[in-house]
């Protein structure tokens, strides 16, 4: 049964058992592993991020954005990373999948230039972890004006 709570996304015993039954699925054990360590990471919880005093009351006065990966499989298009960036007043959020971490300075112009061609507006800040992907992204934010605000998830101030 382990392969296939592997191969379904990890459901729950009673879930998997009944998809098992249900679509008359090969298995070579009936029992369910006591621990799953995927599904105990998942369920672990981090220290709380600090509180930003920073907020906007207009769209893209204020982005976050941060990079994911690599992942440990390729994508269709040979992608391992991705990066986000969430505006804070809408809280809508556009996704660029990367081959390389060294995409991410020129995925953020082109997506500045997106922004301004169909908002016909300019964003205001940008917030990051200050990864190394953001360094020279943030020579770029002061060429042009845009406040660069950073906050680290891994230090408590």
């Amino acid at each position: 049964l382990h392969g296939w709570h592997k191969r379904l996304a990890h459901p729950h015993a009673h879930l998997l058992r009944r998809l098992v039954s249900l679509f008359k699925l090969p298995t070579s054990s009936t029992q369910f592993p006591p621990v799953c360590d995927c599904c105990q990471l998942c369920k672990s919880h981090r220290l709380p991020l600090n509180n930003s005093h920073v907020t906007s009351r207009k769209p893209f006065e204020l982005l976050y954005s941060d990079v994911w990966g690599p992942s440990l499989f390729f994508s269709i298009n040979g992608n391992r990373y991705f990066v986000v960036f969430m505006d804070d007043c809408t809280k809508f959020i556009w996704i660029y999948f990367l081959s390389h971490k060294s995409q991410v300075f020129n995925t953020f112009v082109q997506f500045r230039k997106t922004i301004q061609t169909h908002f016909n507006t300019d964003i205001k800040s940008l917030q990051t972890d200050w990864g190394g992907e953001y360094r020279n992204v943030s020579k770029y934010l002061n060429s042009h004006g845009i406040t660069h605000h950073i906050s680290c998830p891994y230090t408590q101030e």
